[in-house]
C-alpha cells in the first residue's frame, strides 16, 4: 500500500512539473506540493488552472477516501478498546461456551 501511495505521489508530481509551466505556474512549487500532498494538490491545481470539473471531482473523491479511512481507523481503535474491556460488539461464540 505504501508503494502504491509513493507511485501516485510521484506521478502527480511529474504531471505537475510538466504541466505547471504551460499555465504560468511555478513548477517547483507544484511538484513539491504534489509529492507531499498528492491528489489533494492535483485537485486544487486543476481547479486553479480552469479545469474545474475534473479538479472538483478529484478533490471530492480524495476527501471522501480520507474520511472513509479515518472512520475505519476509528472503528478499529474503538473495537480494540471494547475487546480489552471485555465488551464484544459481535460475538461468534455459542451461548453455552460463554
Amino acid at each position: 500500500m505504501r508503494i502504491t501511495g509513493l507511485f501516485v505521489s510521484l506521478a502527480v508530481a511529474i504531471y505537475l512539473w510538466f504541466d505547471a509551466p504551460k499555465h504560468n505556474k511555478d513548477k517547483w512549487l507544484w511538484a513539491i506540493l504534489g509529492v507531499l500532498f498528492s491528489t489533494i494538490v492535483l485537485g486544487i491545481y486543476l481547479i486553479k488552472t480552469e479545469r474545474k470539473g475534473l479538479g472538483w471531482t478529484i478533490l471530492i473523491l480524495t476527501i471522501l477516501f480520507y474520511l472513509m479511512l479515518l472512520i475505519s481507523v476509528l472503528i478499529g481503535v474503538s473495537g480494540k478498546s471494547f475487546m480489552k474491556k471485555g465488551f464484544f460488539l459481535l460475538s461468534f461464540e455459542p451461548a453455552h461456551l460463554r
